[in-house]
């Protein structure tokens, strides 16, 4: 927006229409109007040495450029905050998956082990299903849970 308004600013200056430009220049946000009226003090249009357009001076980027800049800046650092805490949380959730998956080859082994006769191999898949019944166990305490 502070792009457009320059643009008709300038078109009226260089056109001579000095009325136009003090209607626009009245009308705009404080932060431009300042630049606007240092740049139009230094005679733009018979200094060479003028920057191009008011947008570029230290009024405006002093007062609108740089504050946008810290805001991106913590923008991006809150973001980057966000992203981790995501990933954390992805991880967890990653857990608790592999847990499920475990807890069901638990169930898996406790089943087939009724199917067999009772012997070594009956033994073997129910000592095998306690074992990862425990471990799941001690790493389920183990793991955070989420907070809203």
């Amino acid at each position: 927006m502070d792009g457009i308004q320059v643009l008709h600013i300038v078109d009226h200056l260089v056109e001579g229409r000095t009325k136009i430009v003090e209607f626009y220049v009245s009308r705009i946000r404080p932060e431009l109007r300042a630049a606007v009226e240092a740049w139009i003090a230094l005679k733009p249009l018979e200094n060479p040495n003028t920057p191009a357009h008011p947008l570029v001076m230290p009024e405006y980027t002093r007062r609108v450029l740089d504050p946008s800049r810290t805001e991106v800046h913590r923008l991006e650092e809150d973001a980057e905050h966000q992203l981790r805490m995501a990933n954390v949380a992805n991880q967890t959730s990653d857990r608790y998956v592999l847990f499920t998956v475990l807890l069901a080859s638990v169930l898996f082994f406790t089943g087939i082990a009724g199917k067999f006769d009772l012997g070594k191999a009956r033994a073997a898949l129910l000592v095998f299903a306690a074992i990862v019944l425990a471990s799941v166990g001690v790493l389920l305490f183990a793991t955070p849970v989420a907070r809203a």
